[in-house]
């Protein structure tokens, strides 16, 4: 009695059904935190050959090509990139849910017009409103116009379960049907006081320092250095950034995309999440749209074609998964700084499109 005082004394019976029990928590609390840590290091090991892979292309070009070197090229660049990555942050989104959205270019496009048109009626003669407080409405009217066509998406497949592909591929078929209905003509906008207008001057790049801008024409500080646009882009990435890494619902969505049947038993709403999902990429979308009505100054019915495989070729170059389960803002971002990069260097070479398209589709099946 004695000695086995002392041995539970001394650690207790190993042969003890809670002691075992204790000891398998442990040891699956260890695999688990082991197999969180391997994915974090292989994911930050990827997004870091991702960025290293934009340096090298970059210095590539800069070296190889004088008029590729100087800020007004990386202006140019970074305004270009806006577009696509506003519809690669709300895409990373998805595709870690284990989704897609077909419907995006489309969707650009329908909010480019409603922003378009809604400027060109409000500031007519019938309504006569100043293009001052057009303007906002214009804006926020594009923006909700993506949303909901995001919030269609997600009803269309939580609650008539039709796989993403289909919902979306629907959903692109008749965003594009709307965007001609309201025109099938560019919508020119040239309301009195448009190109001073905050709008307007949204995707206008800052004269280079030193540089004095001309009589009658709209001008940015310098010190800005890059358009107003890219640098909400910027904030919007870090905020994205932000709920994806620290926020219950980011990890909601990882969760979704690795095992929805474990998400599910884990009682997250799977359902609901997916919907503000998708509603979220159609938020990002029409604000896309609206930055490309004041870049183009009118509202084009063919805008935006194929863009959906630019905003998917960003996430997918920059590590996201179609698999579910893995991506990063980061990564989307480069992925499509990459894209406009190798465009750029490509045509300042004289390579023809045809040829841009084949090595941009290698590097994509690269990335995979």
């Amino acid at each position: 009695m004695s000695h086995e005082t002392s041995h539970r004394d001394h650690g207790g019976d190993p042969g003890d059904p809670g002691e075992l029990a204790d000891a398998g928590e442990s040891r699956g609390a260890l695999k688990t935190a082991l197999g969180r840590l391997g994915r974090h290091t292989v994911g930050s090991i990827r997004t870091l050959g991702i960025v290293l892979s934009l340096i090298i292309l970059y210095v590539y070009f800069f070296i190889t090509e004088e008029s590729f070197r100087g800020l007004g090229t990386i202006q140019i660049m970074a305004s270009q990139m806006v577009i696509v990555s506003l519809g690669a942050i709300g895409m990373t989104v998805v595709i870690i849910s284990k989704g897609i959205d077909l419907s995006v270019g489309s969707v650009i496009a329908l909010s480019m017009m409603v922003t378009a048109w809604l400027i060109s009626y409000l500031t007519g003669t019938d309504v006569g409103m100043s293009l001052g407080a057009a303007l906002p409405l214009a804006a926020i009217a594009g923006m909700l116009t993506g949303a909901v066509c995001g919030l269609v998406n997600g009803l269309l497949i939580t609650g008539f379960r039709l796989i993403p592909f289909i919902a979306t591929l629907g959903m692109m078929s008749i965003a594009r049907g709307l965007t001609k209905l309201i025109s099938t003509e560019a919508i020119n906008v040239d309301a009195t006081g448009w190109s001073h207008s905050w709008l307007a001057m949204l995707t206008h790049n800052p004269l280079p320092p030193g540089r004095e801008p001309l009589p009658g024409f709209p001008s940015l500080p310098s010190w800005l250095l890059l358009a107003p646009a890219v640098w909400m882009t910027i904030v919007l990435a870090i905020g994205m950034a932000v709920v994806l890494r620290w926020t219950v619902f980011g990890r909601h969505v990882f969760a979704i995309g690795s095992n929805e049947a474990a998400a599910r038993l884990c009682g997250i709403r799977v359902e609901r999440a997916k919907i503000v999902i998708y509603t979220l990429l159609g938020l990002f979308a029409g604000l896309a749209g609206v930055v490309f009505c004041s870049r183009q100054s009118q509202g084009d019915p063919t805008a935006a074609v194929a863009y959906e495989l630019d905003i998917i070729a960003a996430v997918v170059i920059g590590g996201g998964s179609l698999n579910g389960g893995e991506g990063s803002i980061l990564g989307s971002l480069v992925g499509a700084a990459i894209m406009v990069v190798l465009k750029n260097g490509l045509i300042m070479k004289n390579v023809g499109t045809p040829l841009q398209e084949v090595l941009i589709g290698v590097i994509l099946i690269a990335a995979v």
